[in-house]
């Protein structure tokens, strides 16, 4: 599946974001990590994200988690600005979607809460 990502202002996904669950995940800038029902970390659950931090976040009706902000890797793999992962953290090989340059985008814009996805 491809993904283009499209600027939006009205589309907005911010953090915490709650899964199925009772999970709760977190970020800033600096990590993603996810929160157990109970409120305990997950330890299970680290994903990076690498050279930034995350600002965005939507979990998806299939429990694949969408992350946007300013970085250039997350769960392992090189990526600008906006990624997919599994639902335990790893990297969702299904998703593509352009490369953007973090230095081309200033506050919100580099990350969901500036982005539509879509399938094409």
């Amino acid at each position: 599946m491809k993904v283009f990502v499209q600027r939006v202002e009205a589309l907005r996904s911010k953090l915490p974001a709650a899964q199925e669950d009772g999970k709760i995940l977190v970020g800033g800038p600096s990590s993603l990590r996810r929160l157990n029902a109970n409120g305990t970390w997950d330890t299970n659950f680290n994903p990076g994200p690498g050279g930034g931090g995350v600002y965005s976040v939507a979990v998806q009706p299939d429990h694949k988690i969408l992350v946007g902000g300013f970085f250039t890797s997350l769960g392992g793999q090189a990526c600008r600005c906006i990624g997919r992962l599994n639902e335990d953290g790893s990297w969702d090989v299904t998703f593509t979607a352009e490369t953007l340059d973090a230095g081309t985008f200033t506050g919100d814009e580099c990350g969901i809460g500036g982005f539509k996805l879509s399938r094409i």
